[in-house]
């Protein structure tokens, strides 16, 4: 069940904070009130064109509950295997960031593959937990609302480029404030928040 309080006091919060309002990409943006609770934002409900965001492999620096406020996403649990040849991804460590800076992405040397998948679907209303520590990617065909809540102690995350990508790295964008709160005010209303 979704706390839909919870959301709107979060987002009104965050509304005179700009500092809290961070985005990744043209279809991602995050409030983080706390260490410990963070809103994801993907596409737009304004949007003509179907959505299809789909995010790097990567593990998670905490364990984390997701509840789906809105839309669904499709999480790709993964078995990631260190290999000499055939390898289809370069894993990299990522250390730093914050909400005016994304990680910086520090090549481990180690070359993977997937070696196991296994999918799930949820849609709105649904939870599901992760553990740190534990490769993964999600993938997104509607506009979306996350909740998270992070828990447990820090330990190190990693995300997977494809082999030889040129220049792995991630990048936390400027935010035109007015078009990103336009944004996340059209899902909230898309999901009865507001």
């Amino acid at each position: 069940m979704v706390d839909t309080t919870l959301v709107r006091d979060i987002v009104e919060h965050c509304r005179t904070r700009p500092e809290l309002l961070r985005r990744q990409g043209p279809t991602f943006l995050q409030l983080e009130p706390s260490p410990d609770v963070w809103l994801h934002f993907w596409g737009n409900a304004a949007a003509s064109v179907p959505v299809k965001i789909s995010a790097q492999s990567h593990t998670h620096h905490r364990g984390f509950t997701s509840t789906i406020v809105l839309g669904g996403l499709t999480n790709t649990l993964l078995q990631m295997k260190e290999v000499d040849d055939g390898a289809l991804f370069d894993e990299y460590l990522l250390t730093g960031g914050d909400h005016r800076s994304a990680s910086v992405c520090e090549p481990t040397g180690r070359k993977l593959v997937a070696t196991h998948a296994s999918a799930t679907r949820y849609g709105m209303g649904d939870m599901y937990d992760m553990v740190p520590d534990t490769w993964h990617r999600t993938l997104f065909t509607q506009p979306s609302i996350t909740l998270l809540h992070l828990r447990g102690p820090v330990v190190p995350r990693y995300i997977a480029f494809p082999v030889d990508t040129p220049a792995a790295r991630l990048d936390w964008v400027d935010v035109d404030p007015v078009e990103a709160w336009a944004r996340i005010d059209g899902l909230l209303h898309a999901a009865g928040v507001l």
